[in-house]
């Protein structure tokens, strides 16, 4: 949905997405998205990610939408597995 005072978000908003896919996995994605991921490979729900980092499972919920989004990723198992395929988990 475009935004009436800003008609042309959607554009700005492709665009940064599309540079993030370029960039290696290591500079896309923040610290605390590299945090969710590590976190998801040591089996812990988003409830347990919340109360581990203490913030809401809502916020977990949008940087796991976040992850998937820059990762290219539709399932948690390929987070973690193209996690670990780029070096960002053991």
């Amino acid at each position: 949905m475009n935004n009436p005072l800003y008609p042309h978000s959607h554009l700005v908003r492709d665009n940064l997405s599309n540079e993030l896919l370029n960039l290696p996995l290591e500079e896309a994605l923040t610290l605390r998205e590299r945090e969710i991921i590590q976190l998801m490979s040591h089996d812990q729900n988003v409830k347990m990610i919340a109360s581990t980092l203490s913030i809401s499972a809502f916020t977990v919920q949008d940087h796991i939408k976040n992850i998937k989004n820059k990762m290219d990723m539709h399932t948690s198992g390929g987070i973690i597995a193209k996690a670990f395929r780029e070096g960002l988990i053991e």
